[in-house]
């Protein structure tokens, strides 16, 4: 049954507003004083093209600013796109092969579907990858979903198998939060940034720390290795203003305008490849 945050605000709204006898049916219809008068489908309020008594002007006028939400952002991986509403919900389209679209399934997908996070928290920024998504939360935690193999998701392996496991639900990232992965007696990390690469993910902290983590085949992650990790690490002590990834390609921008680059270069940074930073 379609009933998610947004929607509840819709019922209460109409409610109040408009003083009228509202309810959704099992296959989204919204009823009016015991009409059909039209479904919430993805993004959209869909008015029926029969007349109702229920006079749809005045009831577009009641749900105009809860039912049509703006889009604030949006990103891609392969095949697959994902929006972030100004409202803070999230909707995923296309392929799920690796739990990308965050619906607790395989399925792909050709219709917008509304992602849930724990406790309907509402979400502040997005990121993709190849087939990865992170996502910062209004009450700064973080969530990541779909690939996991290279350790992407910063989640690190599966408990019970070792193993790197995809995830096709939001899942917390513990590593920044208090007592969390760290160990009992950590702060909590605030992250304001993040930016993927194919498999690779990069973290900005509101301190300026970076951090890193996943697929590090080219030296993607700048730590002057080529081991993939699965837990976040310290990646530079540049402060960084800005950072851009490729699919296995680092690019940072400093606060003393300086520009430093590593990873794989097939041409992308202008030099061979490269394990530390490098202008």
């Amino acid at each position: 049954r379609f009933i998610d945050r947004r929607t509840t605000v819709l019922l209460k709204t109409i409610r109040e507003r408009g003083k009228l006898n509202t309810e959704f049916n099992q296959d989204n219809d919204l009823i009016v004083e015991n009409q059909i008068i039209g479904r919430v489908e993805g993004l959209n309020f869909i008015f029926n093209n029969t007349e109702s008594s229920i006079e749809k002007k005045r009831l577009l006028l009641i749900t105009k600013d809860i039912v049509v939400s703006k889009i604030k952002n949006i990103v891609t991986g392969y095949a697959y796109t994902i929006f972030l509403t100004e409202d803070g919900l999230v909707y995923a389209v296309g392929e799920n092969n690796y739990g990308q679209l965050g619906q607790g399934n395989y399925n792909n997908s050709d219709k917008k579907l509304l992602v849930t996070f724990p406790n309907n928290i509402t979400i502040s920024q997005i990121s993709s990858g190849e087939e990865h998504v992170l996502c910062i939360a209004s009450d700064n935690k973080i969530y990541g979903f779909g690939k996991n193999e290279e350790g992407q998701l910063g989640l690190g392996p599966n408990s019970s198998t070792n193993n790197f496991t995809n995830y096709n639900t939001p899942q917390l990232l513990q590593y920044f939060e208090a007592d969390g992965s760290r160990g009992i007696g950590t702060n909590k990390i605030n992250i304001n940034n993040i930016v993927c690469g194919a498999y690779h993910t990069i973290f900005i902290a509101d301190d300026n720390t970076n951090y890193c983590v996943g697929d590090n085949r080219f030296g993607q992650l700048g730590n002057g290795n080529e081991i993939t990790i699965s837990y976040p690490q310290v990646m530079t002590s540049y402060v960084i203003k800005q950072v851009a990834c490729g699919n296995y390609t680092t690019i940072i921008l400093t606060n003393e305008n300086k520009i430093y680059s590593w990873g794989s270069n097939s041409s992308e940074i202008g030099r061979a490849h490269v394990w530390t930073p490098v202008t």
